[in-house]
Protein backbone atom coordinates (compact mmCIF):
# COMPACT_ATOMS: atom_id res chain seq x y z
CA UNK A 1 0.00 0.00 0.00
CA UNK A 2 2.49 2.55 0.87
CA UNK A 3 4.37 1.70 -2.07
CA UNK A 4 1.41 2.59 -3.81
CA UNK A 5 0.79 5.87 -2.66
CA UNK A 6 4.39 6.81 -3.43
CA UNK A 7 3.86 5.80 -7.14
CA UNK A 8 0.41 7.98 -7.83
CA UNK A 9 2.35 10.89 -6.37
CA UNK A 10 4.04 13.36 -8.60
CA UNK A 11 7.68 13.64 -8.62
CA UNK A 12 8.22 17.34 -6.94
CA UNK A 13 6.12 15.80 -4.25
CA UNK A 14 7.49 12.51 -3.28
CA UNK A 15 10.62 14.01 -1.30
CA UNK A 16 8.19 15.40 0.70
CA UNK A 17 5.94 12.63 1.19
CA UNK A 18 8.89 10.19 1.80
CA UNK A 19 10.75 12.69 4.64
CA UNK A 20 7.74 14.02 6.37
CA UNK A 21 6.87 13.71 10.04
CA UNK A 22 3.92 11.99 10.24
CA UNK A 23 3.62 12.60 14.15
CA UNK A 24 3.28 15.90 15.63
CA UNK A 25 4.55 14.86 19.08
CA UNK A 26 7.95 13.18 18.13
CA UNK A 27 8.40 13.87 14.14
CA UNK A 28 8.69 10.53 13.39
CA UNK A 29 8.43 9.84 9.74
CA UNK A 30 7.12 6.85 7.95
CA UNK A 31 10.69 5.22 7.92
CA UNK A 32 11.24 5.75 11.74
CA UNK A 33 8.18 3.86 12.40
CA UNK A 34 8.65 0.94 9.88
CA UNK A 35 11.87 0.28 11.14
CA UNK A 36 10.72 0.51 14.68
CA UNK A 37 8.00 -1.87 13.46
CA UNK A 38 9.86 -4.17 12.14
CA UNK A 39 8.17 -3.40 8.85
CA UNK A 40 11.65 -4.90 6.54
CA UNK A 41 9.86 -5.23 3.04
CA UNK A 42 8.64 -1.40 3.78
CA UNK A 43 11.87 0.05 5.10
CA UNK A 44 13.91 -1.68 1.88
CA UNK A 45 11.17 0.29 -0.55
CA UNK A 46 11.84 3.57 1.38
CA UNK A 47 16.03 3.14 1.69
CA UNK A 48 15.74 2.23 -1.97
CA UNK A 49 13.95 5.45 -2.74
CA UNK A 50 16.11 7.76 -4.86
CA UNK A 51 14.40 11.05 -2.14
CA UNK A 52 14.59 9.30 1.01
CA UNK A 53 16.70 11.37 3.77
CA UNK A 54 18.02 8.08 5.86
CA UNK A 55 19.64 10.75 8.28
CA UNK A 56 16.36 12.64 9.37
CA UNK A 57 16.02 12.59 13.53
CA UNK A 58 13.06 12.68 15.00
CA UNK A 59 12.33 15.52 18.22
CA UNK A 60 14.44 13.03 20.68
CA UNK A 61 17.66 13.50 17.85
CA UNK A 62 16.70 9.74 16.89
CA UNK A 63 17.10 8.95 13.44
CA UNK A 64 15.32 5.78 11.80
CA UNK A 65 18.29 3.50 12.07
CA UNK A 66 18.04 4.09 15.98
CA UNK A 67 14.19 2.74 16.06
CA UNK A 68 15.43 -0.31 14.26
CA UNK A 69 17.73 -0.97 17.23
CA UNK A 70 15.65 -0.19 19.97
CA UNK A 71 12.97 -2.56 18.28
CA UNK A 72 15.11 -5.42 18.07
CA UNK A 73 14.79 -5.27 14.45
CA UNK A 74 18.30 -7.11 13.60
CA UNK A 75 17.45 -7.40 9.95
CA UNK A 76 16.96 -3.92 9.50
CA UNK A 77 19.81 -2.56 10.91
CA UNK A 78 21.58 -4.81 8.53
CA UNK A 79 20.33 -3.21 5.80
CA UNK A 80 21.51 0.41 6.95
CA UNK A 81 25.04 -1.39 7.75
CA UNK A 82 25.34 -2.61 4.24
CA UNK A 83 25.38 0.86 3.00
CA UNK A 84 27.84 2.78 1.36
CA UNK A 85 30.65 3.01 4.27
CA UNK A 86 30.19 7.39 5.10
CA UNK A 87 26.38 6.46 5.79
CA UNK A 88 27.85 3.32 8.10
CA UNK A 89 30.22 5.40 10.24
CA UNK A 90 27.42 8.83 10.34
CA UNK A 91 24.57 5.48 12.00
CA UNK A 92 27.15 3.93 14.29
CA UNK A 93 27.91 7.33 15.67
CA UNK A 94 25.34 9.72 15.50
CA UNK A 95 24.06 9.82 19.15
CA UNK A 96 20.77 11.15 20.57
CA UNK A 97 19.67 14.26 22.46
CA UNK A 98 21.01 12.53 25.38
CA UNK A 99 24.51 11.31 23.53
CA UNK A 100 23.54 8.16 23.45
CA UNK A 101 25.48 6.23 20.66
CA UNK A 102 23.53 3.24 18.59
CA UNK A 103 25.71 0.94 20.81
CA UNK A 104 24.79 2.38 24.16
CA UNK A 105 20.81 2.00 22.95
CA UNK A 106 21.34 -1.67 21.68
CA UNK A 107 22.90 -2.64 24.97
CA UNK A 108 20.45 -0.35 27.33
CA UNK A 109 17.35 -2.15 25.69
CA UNK A 110 19.32 -5.60 25.80
CA UNK A 111 19.88 -6.30 22.07
CA UNK A 112 22.37 -8.49 22.16
CA UNK A 113 22.71 -9.33 18.34
CA UNK A 114 22.59 -5.53 17.18
CA UNK A 115 24.95 -4.56 20.44
CA UNK A 116 27.64 -7.44 19.08
CA UNK A 117 27.07 -6.04 15.15
CA UNK A 118 27.65 -2.33 16.50
CA UNK A 119 30.51 -3.13 18.42
CA UNK A 120 32.45 -4.86 15.39
CA UNK A 121 31.69 -1.73 13.79
CA UNK A 122 33.22 0.35 16.28
CA UNK A 123 36.46 -1.42 16.75
CA UNK A 124 36.83 -1.90 12.70
CA UNK A 125 36.28 2.31 12.65
CA UNK A 126 38.94 2.35 15.70
CA UNK A 127 36.45 2.79 18.38
CA UNK A 128 34.95 6.07 16.93
CA UNK A 129 33.98 8.28 19.92
CA UNK A 130 33.45 5.91 21.91
CA UNK A 131 34.64 7.72 25.83
CA UNK A 132 35.66 5.89 28.48
CA UNK A 133 32.52 6.70 30.41
CA UNK A 134 30.31 5.41 28.09
CA UNK A 135 32.32 2.28 26.94
CA UNK A 136 31.73 1.91 30.70
CA UNK A 137 28.24 2.63 30.39
CA UNK A 138 27.90 0.16 28.04
CA UNK A 139 29.47 -2.61 29.76
CA UNK A 140 27.76 -2.64 32.81
CA UNK A 141 24.47 -2.90 30.68
CA UNK A 142 25.51 -5.68 29.16
CA UNK A 143 25.96 -7.64 32.47
CA UNK A 144 22.50 -5.93 33.81
CA UNK A 145 20.60 -7.52 30.22
CA UNK A 146 23.07 -10.82 30.15
CA UNK A 147 25.29 -9.90 27.26
CA UNK A 148 27.82 -11.81 28.73
CA UNK A 149 29.85 -12.40 25.30
CA UNK A 150 30.24 -8.87 24.46
CA UNK A 151 31.34 -8.03 27.62
CA UNK A 152 33.82 -10.41 27.68
CA UNK A 153 34.94 -9.05 24.37
CA UNK A 154 34.85 -5.41 25.93
CA UNK A 155 36.96 -6.68 28.62
CA UNK A 156 39.97 -8.09 26.04
CA UNK A 157 39.83 -4.27 24.66
CA UNK A 158 40.36 -2.36 27.65
CA UNK A 159 41.41 -4.90 30.66
CA UNK A 160 41.25 -1.91 33.45
CA UNK A 161 37.17 -2.34 33.11
CA UNK A 162 36.86 -4.78 35.18
CA UNK A 163 38.05 -2.50 38.14
CA UNK A 164 35.43 -0.22 37.69
CA UNK A 165 32.51 0.54 39.76
CA UNK A 166 28.90 1.42 38.28
CA UNK A 167 26.47 4.60 39.35
CA UNK A 168 25.50 2.58 42.75
CA UNK A 169 29.53 1.54 43.45
CA UNK A 170 29.10 -1.73 42.65
CA UNK A 171 31.57 -4.09 40.37
CA UNK A 172 30.48 -6.37 37.60
CA UNK A 173 30.96 -9.58 40.13
CA UNK A 174 28.88 -7.36 42.48
CA UNK A 175 25.98 -7.66 40.03
CA UNK A 176 26.47 -10.87 38.92
CA UNK A 177 26.21 -12.33 42.25
CA UNK A 178 22.71 -11.31 41.87
CA UNK A 179 21.63 -12.86 39.09
CA UNK A 180 19.77 -16.10 38.68
CA UNK A 181 22.00 -19.63 39.23
CA UNK A 182 20.85 -21.10 35.70
CA UNK A 183 23.07 -18.18 34.47
CA UNK A 184 25.96 -19.55 35.18
CA UNK A 185 24.96 -23.44 34.65
CA UNK A 186 26.85 -24.46 31.37
CA UNK A 187 24.24 -26.54 28.81
CA UNK A 188 24.04 -29.78 29.06
CA UNK A 189 23.13 -30.03 25.32
CA UNK A 190 26.37 -29.17 24.01
CA UNK A 191 28.59 -31.62 25.23
CA UNK A 192 28.77 -35.20 25.07
CA UNK A 193 27.02 -38.31 27.03
CA UNK A 194 29.82 -39.04 28.96
CA UNK A 195 31.04 -35.16 30.00
CA UNK A 196 27.39 -35.66 31.27
CA UNK A 197 27.60 -38.62 33.24
CA UNK A 198 31.11 -37.22 34.70
CA UNK A 199 29.30 -33.78 35.37
CA UNK A 200 27.02 -35.77 38.12
CA UNK A 201 29.62 -37.81 39.55
CA UNK A 202 31.84 -34.75 40.13
CA UNK A 203 31.51 -31.37 42.03
CA UNK A 204 33.64 -29.27 40.24
CA UNK A 205 33.44 -31.27 36.69
CA UNK A 206 36.44 -30.94 33.98
CA UNK A 207 34.54 -28.70 31.76
CA UNK A 208 36.12 -27.11 28.93
CA UNK A 209 36.06 -23.78 28.76
CA UNK A 210 33.75 -23.65 25.47
CA UNK A 211 31.36 -25.67 27.46
CA UNK A 212 30.99 -23.11 30.10
CA UNK A 213 28.36 -20.86 30.19
CA UNK A 214 29.26 -16.86 28.84
CA UNK A 215 28.19 -15.68 32.71
CA UNK A 216 30.47 -17.96 34.12
CA UNK A 217 33.65 -17.37 31.91
CA UNK A 218 33.40 -13.42 32.30
CA UNK A 219 32.75 -13.85 36.14
CA UNK A 220 36.47 -16.07 36.10
CA UNK A 221 37.65 -13.55 33.79
CA UNK A 222 36.42 -10.53 35.72
CA UNK A 223 37.62 -12.16 39.45
CA UNK A 224 41.31 -13.39 38.00
CA UNK A 225 41.75 -9.66 36.99
CA UNK A 226 41.08 -8.43 40.04
CA UNK A 227 43.05 -10.89 41.91
CA UNK A 228 45.90 -10.52 39.41
CA UNK A 229 46.20 -6.66 39.47
CA UNK A 230 46.42 -6.90 43.74
CA UNK A 231 48.40 -9.63 43.92
CA UNK A 232 46.26 -12.01 45.94
CA UNK A 233 46.62 -9.39 48.94
CA UNK A 234 43.86 -11.07 50.86
CA UNK A 235 42.60 -7.66 53.03
CA UNK A 236 42.43 -5.45 49.74
CA UNK A 237 40.12 -8.50 48.10
CA UNK A 238 37.86 -8.81 51.22
CA UNK A 239 37.38 -4.77 51.02
CA UNK A 240 36.49 -5.21 47.10
CA UNK A 241 34.12 -7.88 47.85
CA UNK A 242 32.60 -6.29 50.68
CA UNK A 243 31.54 -2.72 49.33
CA UNK A 244 28.98 -1.82 48.74
CA UNK A 245 27.51 -5.47 50.00
CA UNK A 246 29.41 -9.04 50.83
CA UNK A 247 29.16 -10.34 47.09
CA UNK A 248 29.85 -13.78 48.68
CA UNK A 249 26.98 -13.22 50.86
CA UNK A 250 24.57 -12.36 47.82
CA UNK A 251 25.96 -15.58 46.50
CA UNK A 252 25.43 -18.05 48.85
CA UNK A 253 21.93 -16.41 49.71
CA UNK A 254 20.85 -16.69 45.65
CA UNK A 255 21.90 -20.20 45.73
CA UNK A 256 24.95 -19.25 43.26
CA UNK A 257 26.73 -22.14 43.72
CA UNK A 258 28.94 -22.07 40.31
CA UNK A 259 29.71 -18.65 40.86
CA UNK A 260 30.83 -19.35 44.49
CA UNK A 261 33.54 -22.06 43.30
CA UNK A 262 34.90 -19.75 41.07
CA UNK A 263 35.48 -17.15 44.21
CA UNK A 264 36.30 -19.78 46.54
CA UNK A 265 38.94 -22.12 43.99
CA UNK A 266 41.21 -18.76 43.40
CA UNK A 267 40.81 -17.50 47.12
CA UNK A 268 39.72 -20.30 49.56
CA UNK A 269 40.08 -17.84 52.40
CA UNK A 270 36.93 -16.27 51.37
CA UNK A 271 35.39 -19.39 52.63
CA UNK A 272 35.13 -18.02 56.12
CA UNK A 273 33.21 -14.32 54.88
CA UNK A 274 30.37 -13.80 57.61
CA UNK A 275 26.99 -12.11 57.37
CA UNK A 276 26.04 -9.19 60.11
CA UNK A 277 24.50 -12.26 62.12
CA UNK A 278 27.79 -14.05 62.02
CA UNK A 279 26.36 -16.56 59.61
CA UNK A 280 29.06 -18.07 56.71
CA UNK A 281 27.91 -19.02 53.83
CA UNK A 282 26.94 -22.85 54.45
CA UNK A 283 24.69 -21.07 57.16
CA UNK A 284 22.75 -19.15 54.98
CA UNK A 285 23.00 -22.15 52.41
CA UNK A 286 20.71 -24.31 55.05
CA UNK A 287 18.85 -21.81 56.13
CA UNK A 288 17.36 -21.50 52.33
CA UNK A 289 17.69 -25.30 51.55
CA UNK A 290 20.51 -24.76 48.65
CA UNK A 291 21.39 -28.16 48.53
CA UNK A 292 24.96 -27.88 46.82
CA UNK A 293 26.31 -25.18 48.28
CA UNK A 294 26.01 -27.28 51.73
CA UNK A 295 27.28 -29.87 49.48
CA UNK A 296 31.02 -27.71 49.16
CA UNK A 297 30.93 -28.52 52.98
CA UNK A 298 31.33 -31.86 52.58
CA UNK A 299 33.49 -31.45 49.58
CA UNK A 300 35.89 -29.41 51.41
CA UNK A 301 36.15 -31.26 55.08
CA UNK A 302 35.20 -28.43 56.92
CA UNK A 303 31.46 -29.66 57.86
CA UNK A 304 32.65 -30.16 61.55
CA UNK A 305 34.75 -26.91 61.54
CA UNK A 306 32.13 -25.54 60.48
CA UNK A 307 29.05 -26.74 62.95
CA UNK A 308 31.67 -26.12 66.39
CA UNK A 309 32.74 -22.79 65.37
CA UNK A 310 29.39 -20.84 64.28
CA UNK A 311 27.42 -19.44 67.43
CA UNK A 312 24.81 -16.48 67.04
CA UNK A 313 26.17 -13.93 69.37
CA UNK A 314 22.69 -12.62 70.83
CA UNK A 315 21.10 -15.79 71.11
CA UNK A 316 23.70 -18.54 71.26
CA UNK A 317 22.30 -20.85 69.03
CA UNK A 318 24.36 -22.49 66.73
CA UNK A 319 24.29 -23.74 63.40
CA UNK A 320 21.87 -26.77 64.66
CA UNK A 321 19.26 -24.57 65.40
CA UNK A 322 18.75 -23.12 62.00
CA UNK A 323 17.57 -26.65 60.93
CA UNK A 324 14.19 -25.19 63.14
CA UNK A 325 14.15 -22.08 61.59
CA UNK A 326 11.39 -21.66 58.76
CA UNK A 327 12.45 -20.78 55.35
CA UNK A 328 11.58 -17.56 53.06
CA UNK A 329 7.98 -18.25 51.35
CA UNK A 330 10.08 -18.88 47.64
CA UNK A 331 10.86 -22.39 49.18
CA UNK A 332 7.75 -23.24 50.13
CA UNK A 333 5.27 -22.28 47.03
CA UNK A 334 6.02 -25.47 45.59
CA UNK A 335 5.19 -28.02 48.20
CA UNK A 336 4.86 -31.88 46.89
CA UNK A 337 3.16 -32.96 50.47
CA UNK A 338 3.50 -33.44 54.03
CA UNK A 339 5.11 -36.32 54.21
CA UNK A 340 7.84 -35.29 51.80
CA UNK A 341 8.18 -32.58 53.83
CA UNK A 342 8.61 -34.21 56.96
CA UNK A 343 11.15 -36.98 55.76
CA UNK A 344 13.27 -33.83 53.66
CA UNK A 345 13.30 -32.08 56.47
CA UNK A 346 14.50 -35.20 59.25
CA UNK A 347 16.98 -35.78 56.72
CA UNK A 348 18.54 -32.65 57.02
CA UNK A 349 19.00 -32.03 60.52
CA UNK A 350 21.06 -35.86 60.44
CA UNK A 351 23.11 -34.50 58.10
CA UNK A 352 23.71 -31.54 60.08
CA UNK A 353 23.86 -33.58 63.07
CA UNK A 354 26.26 -36.75 62.53
CA UNK A 355 28.29 -34.74 59.18
CA UNK A 356 27.10 -37.25 56.65
CA UNK A 357 25.42 -36.12 53.26
CA UNK A 358 24.39 -39.42 52.97
CA UNK A 359 20.95 -38.62 54.73
CA UNK A 360 20.22 -36.53 52.04
CA UNK A 361 18.77 -38.20 49.07
CA UNK A 362 19.29 -37.24 45.33
CA UNK A 363 15.44 -37.32 44.74
CA UNK A 364 14.46 -34.98 47.13
CA UNK A 365 17.53 -32.23 46.37
CA UNK A 366 16.36 -28.97 46.13
CA UNK A 367 12.68 -29.38 47.02
CA UNK A 368 11.27 -26.79 49.86
CA UNK A 369 10.92 -27.76 53.43
CA UNK A 370 9.27 -26.98 56.06
CA UNK A 371 12.23 -26.50 59.33
CA UNK A 372 11.64 -29.33 62.35
CA UNK A 373 10.03 -27.00 64.72
CA UNK A 374 6.78 -26.91 62.20
CA UNK A 375 6.19 -30.37 62.20
CA UNK A 376 4.17 -31.14 64.64
CA UNK A 377 1.48 -28.67 63.26
CA UNK A 378 1.98 -30.04 60.01
CA UNK A 379 0.59 -33.30 61.28
CA UNK A 380 -1.56 -31.38 63.38
CA UNK A 381 -2.99 -29.66 60.25
CA UNK A 382 -3.01 -33.39 58.31
CA UNK A 383 -5.15 -34.94 61.07
CA UNK A 384 -7.51 -32.44 61.01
Amino acid sequence: MGKKILEEQQPQNRHEIVNSAITNSTWETALHVAAGANQTEFVQMLIDHPDIDLTFQDIHGNTAFSSAIAGGAIKIVKKFLTLPNNNIIYFVTTRDEKGMSPLYIASWFGQPQIASLLYQHTIINNNVGLENGEYFGIFFNCIHNDIYDLALKMIESRGHIVHQLDSNGRTALHILSRKRPMEFKFDPQAIGTWSRVWSKISFQSARRRRDEMPALRLAKEIWKRILERHSYEYNVIRSIIRNPFNLVIEAAKNGNFDLLVVLLSMSPELIWEKDDENNTIFHIAILNRHVKIFKLIHEINVLKSVVRSHEDEATHNNILHLVAKKPQQSRLDSMLGVALQMRHELLWYQALLYGNLMFIQNDIFGYPTIRCKTLVSLVVQTIA
